[in-house]
């Protein structure tokens, strides 16, 4: 079996209601990935374009993972066990790494991607979540008062425009 063969340990739908799945790098680490669909604010993004609180981060983003058959609606954001602070599997890798660096189990990349599942599914774009937090409309992102203000200054401008009409037919 080759060092670098991918096997896919386990797919499922997460309790969020998205499809989640890891794979293990033969003799190395696993990864953790969740799926969003077409429709989701975040599908089609370069995964540095979020920050979620996921294992090490998010390192993937792509419309395809692993071998599992391709959707072309969907959108899977992924993150690794490859880091200095975990362990691995191969002697090998482990003479760079901490010696008693845990290797993350499947059952730990599971809790993961339900943790990433759960913020993709809650996830707000930063302007909507600043809108919210203002108090401000989401229809335009304007606020009352803005409005108000707003409103004023289009009156004051055409009653200018007018009073300009008129001295000027005189």
């Amino acid at each position: 079996m080759a060092m670098d063969e991918v096997i896919c340990e386990r797919t499922w739908v997460t309790e969020a209601g998205l499809a989640a799945a890891v794979f293990y790098v033969m003799r190395s680490h696993r990864c953790g990935y969740v799926c969003v669909s077409q429709g989701h604010v975040l599908h089609g993004k370069d995964y540095l374009d979020s920050d979620f609180d996921v294992h090490g981060g998010l390192t993937y983003a792509n419309d395809a993972v692993g071998n599992l058959p391709r959707a072309s609606d969907e959108w899977w954001f992924g993150f690794d066990c490859n880091h200095v602070q975990d362990g691995s599997d191969n002697p090998i890798f482990n003479l760079v790494k901490d010696p008693n660096a845990p290797v993350r189990t499947l059952e730990y990349c599971e809790a993961e991607c339900e943790k990433l599942a759960q913020q993709l599914v809650n996830y707000e774009p930063p302007s909507l979540k600043r809108a919210r937090l203002l108090g401000e409309r989401e229809v335009g992102f304007v606020s009352d008062e803005l409005m108000k203000a707003l409103t004023f200054t289009l009156a004051y401008v055409i009653v200018l425009v007018l009073l300009a009409v008129i001295f000027l037919k005189k």
